[in-house]
């Protein structure tokens, strides 16, 4: 027996935490206990427009894409779906356990949902597990802006499917508008007189962001001294910086395209092997460029 309940946040400013305590958990990547064989909500994919399986008996199956190896699992893929954004999914890996999939368009390698969180809970009287991402997009001021959280299922052979979910809608006004939509599920077992609820939760939250037109990189000494200042276009930052060797820490700048009058600011030192700039693409979607530091 299986319930499912949609839910709708819409906030500002909002900050999702992941991860349930008090009990055990595991972190993106790392694998956990294994679900039972069932067919069972396991993630949910993200689009811009209805989807339509009228021709399809309500169901839409992903392929694998091995070859495209990305820093997750398993690479699967919606191919044909109109308006596809991306999504995540907490899939069966063999008889083990479970981890995270990033699920994508079929038209675009780029991830966009971003820091995907998992947690999974044995309590007394069944399991909770869950998984999280966000999908970064620019402010478009008087904008209403669409999306459809469709939820995605694994079935008793360890296929990917989709079915047709729910749409939000929402005005971007500025760079602090977020909402989250939840799907969970909870499925019920009776053996004899003990019955376990397993509980899973998959959150999708949509979070305005700077999209920048211009960025800085600044090389700073242990007595904050300039020591270089690098400029860049979005997109083209180098993937390995090697700041030079006096360099305590790095200051990047971004610059708005949409919003000039805001500049934010990130500070980075040796703890970070790498730095995160969102870049937008042409639909409004940000994707991270990543640019791995080689410090001296």
């Amino acid at each position: 027996m299986k319930s499912m309940r949609p839910t709708l946040l819409i906030a500002t400013c909002v900050v999702l935490v992941l991860g349930l305590t008090g009990c055990q958990q595991f972190g993106s990547g790392q694998p956990g206990p294994a679900p039972q064989l069932f067919d069972r909500l396991v993630g949910a994919f993200v689009t811009t427009q209805p989807v339509d399986l009228s021709l399809s008996d309500g169901r839409l199956y992903a392929e694998e894409r091995p070859d495209w190896t990305p820093n997750v699992n398993i690479a699967y893929v919606f191919p044909e779906l109109d308006g596809a954004v991306g999504g995540i999914a907490l899939l069966k890996i063999g008889d083990n356990g479970v981890g995270d999939s990033v699920l994508y368009s079929g038209t675009s390698k780029d991830q966009t949902v971003n820091d995907i969180k998992m947690g999974f809970a044995v309590e007394d009287n069944g399991t909770n597990s869950s998984i999280a991402g966000t999908i970064y997009f620019k402010p478009r001021p008087g904008e209403t802006l669409s999306w459809w959280v469709n939820p995605v299922h694994q079935d008793e052979s360890g296929g990917i499917y989709l079915v047709a979910g729910q749409g939000t809608f929402d005005t971007a006004l500025d760079v602090t508008t977020s909402m989250s939509t939840n799907l969970a599920e909870t499925y019920t077992t009776t053996a004899g007189t003990q019955t376990t609820a397993d509980t899973v939760t998959v959150t999708i939250t949509f979070q305005s962001r700077l999209a920048p037109d211009r960025i800085s990189v600044l090389e700073l000494s242990g007595s904050t001294s300039v020591i270089t200042r690098h400029e860049f276009d979005p997109g083209t930052l180098p993937y390995l910086l090697a700041p030079a060797i006096d360099t305590a820490y790095l200051v990047v700048e971004e610059y708005g395209r949409d919003i000039p009058d805001i500049v934010t600011r990130e500070l980075v030192n040796h703890k970070d092997a790498r730095l995160t700039v969102y870049v937008a693409r042409e639909d409004g979607i940000l994707v991270p460029h990543i640019t791995t530091l080689a410090w001296q």
